[in-house]
């Protein structure tokens, strides 16, 4: 896992690394009993900047989601790197911010929505897939 795959904060006096990988979804799911996306859908809150200054807005956007959620995902996001426990992650947000903890558990959840990349560091294009079968295909294989 690279240096972009992490997300790097200060708070309690230490920095912290939050990493989001496929053990971080299943952990979630296993204590949740809902699919990963089915249990993040509801934390995936995009409002326009205009409705951000809107209270009653971003309140109904809000209004599903709790706060145990949000400190479930950190949780998961900063486990793979750190010896932490549920409490020490509350008292993280406590620190931070529930604006800033929910910044950093969008930015855990975009990341376990990404594509996986290749050995180059790179997603297979379909292109590459395309160029792969006529290689194949040229070289006598069914391609």
């Amino acid at each position: 896992m690279s240096r972009l795959d992490e997300k790097r904060f200060t708070a309690l006096g230490q920095e912290w690394i939050a990493r989001f990988d496929f053990n971080a979804t299943c952990a979630i799911e296993e204590e949740t009993g809902k699919g990963f996306y089915e249990f993040v859908g509801p934390l995936m809150v995009q409002l326009d900047q205009e409705d951000l200054e809107d209270p009653a807005k971003v309140f109904a956007a809000i209004k599903g989601i709790r706060q145990s959620d949000i400190r479930l995902v950190l949780f998961h996001a900063l486990a793979g790197a750190h010896d932490v426990s549920l409490a020490d992650v509350g008292e993280i947000i406590q620190e931070l911010g529930t604006a800033e903890a929910m910044g950093i558990v969008a930015w855990a959840i975009a990341q376990a929505m990404a594509p996986s990349v290749g050995a180059e560091g790179n997603a297979p294009t379909p292109a590459g897939n395309r160029r792969q079968r006529r290689a194949a295909k040229s070289a006598g294989g069914r391609g």
